[in-house]
């Protein structure tokens, strides 16, 4: 990273601070971070890892430069068009003055000085004034909310899908009618509580390593872990408001897991599959194995047809705490659409070349993902895909397999290194 590109991402950082108002990001928790990463996505919709912004903040040692995508949405949460416009908008301020000591005695800058001058006090009144003037109320208000604490806490009603959480809160130090609960990262699952109230249920379909947020006036103030498990492999059609559960039978295919077009067709009534997605679940603590220390193996087809889902997307989803590494894959000409997401950092295939993710369907794709000494490697049929730099260590507690339509899993195997495959299923 070039001595140019530091000096614009410390610009950037310290506008962020500013309207952040969180103090010296020096004393900012692994929290602040994830609610930084949290707070980005709702303003741009882009997914920054709480690794890259460590990175960025300069936590974490890292000397390359950052990609695009990740100084676009840095430059839009500060308030820009673009990392472009940030850089630009920053050129044309600071250019430098070619001789300063002419400069400083000339008559246009003796007569700017006087201006900024007369500048100064009236900016100095209007504060005086802005002081004496506002409500007392308002002010004590500020002041109680910043001062204000809260308690969060949940517990689950059962050990299988669908799961009731019950969420204990206390916002009685907060001079305020409402609050809101998320139950996770996506700002849609948000539901309104009375701030007199102590508990809310939220009923969580999908199973998962979820962070639930009690939020006031658009703050996350607490939040809290919620770990919803499988009882082995769950098939779940995802479907709004409520997801569609698949019986054991169902998901069984004759040497595979997965589903058949006509149960598909029987389930969601059409025969057009295109962004309907079926998920195949395994969430579960896999002791000892970590994300910065693993190797994963799976053979995956998408079975749906050209004219069922027009794209035949596969995503191969693994979960740790705190973060994850989402695999995708689809038919060749469909690339452009693809998301991977590496654990530290998100690719779009709109800004990268993810054309090696492109697949043929007509039969299964060997999907091999290797993690070791802060390097990512991932294998397609045995030759290497994608090769990235990582930094993240966190337990695994999942597994996931998503077909846009109808697909099917052959087999699984997962394990260290040194150790491989201590988990392994041939369906």
């Amino acid at each position: 990273m070039s001595s140019e590109e530091k000096l614009l991402l410390k610009n950037c950082r310290e506008k962020i601070e500013q309207s952040l108002n969180w103090g010296n990001s020096a004393n900012w928790s692994n929290q602040d971070f994830e609610d930084l990463s949290d707070k980005i996505f709702d303003e741009t919709q882009v997914r920054l890892s709480i690794t890259t912004l460590k990175r960025i903040w300069e936590k974490v040692r890292y000397d390359n430069s950052f990609n695009t995508a990740t100084l676009n949405a840095l430059a839009r949460f500060a308030g820009f068009e673009s990392w472009r416009t940030f850089r630009q908008e920053k050129s044309v301020r600071e250019k430098p003055v070619v001789n300063e000591m002419t400069a400083l005695n000339s008559p246009f800058y003796l007569k700017r000085s006087l201006v900024k001058k007369i500048a100064f006090a009236g900016i100095a009144f209007l504060l005086i004034a802005i002081f004496f003037f506002t409500p007392k109320e308002k002010v004590q208000v500020k002041k109680k909310t910043l001062n204000a604490k809260a308690t969060f806490q949940s517990e689950k009603t059962s050990d299988d899908l669908p799961n009731s959480v019950i969420f204990k809160y206390d916002v009685s130090d907060f001079n305020i009618d409402s609050v809101v609960i998320q139950q996770n990262w996506d700002p849609k699952r948000r539901e309104k509580v009375s701030s007199k109230n102590k508990e809310h249920t939220s009923i969580y379909y999908y199973p998962g390593n979820f962070n639930a947020r009690l939020i006031i006036n658009n703050e996350v103030v607490k939040t809290h872990r919620i770990f919803i498990k499988t009882k082995g492999w769950k098939g779940i059609i995802e479907n709004e408001p409520i997801p569609i559960y698949l019986h054991p039978k169902e998901i069984k295919r004759g040497g595979a897991m997965g589903l058949s077009t006509e149960t598909l067709k029987d389930k969601i009534n059409t025969s057009v599959f295109s962004n309907r997605w079926v998920n195949f679940y395994n969430i579960r603590e896999f002791e000892g194995l970590k994300s910065n220390n693993f190797v994963f193996e799976a053979e995956v087809r998408n079975t749906s047809m050209v004219e069922e889902a027009l794209c035949r997307k596969v995503k191969i989803s693994l979960l740790f705490d705190g973060g994850a590494i989402i695999i995708p894959l689809s038919d060749r000409g469909c690339v452009s659409d693809l998301e991977l997401l590496t654990g530290s950092e998100y690719l779009s295939g709109k800004t990268h070349d993810l054309s090696n993710f492109g697949c043929d369907f007509n039969k299964f794709q060997n999907l091999r993902c290797e993690v070791g000494k802060n390097k990512l490697s991932i294998f397609l049929n045995e030759e290497l895909i994608f090769f990235s730099r990582v930094n993240h260590a966190s337990e695994m507690v999942g597994v996931f397999f998503s077909f846009e339509g109808t697909g099917e899993v052959r087999r699984v195997k997962l394990g260290e290194p040194a150790k491989f495959p201590i988990y392994a299923e041939q369906f």
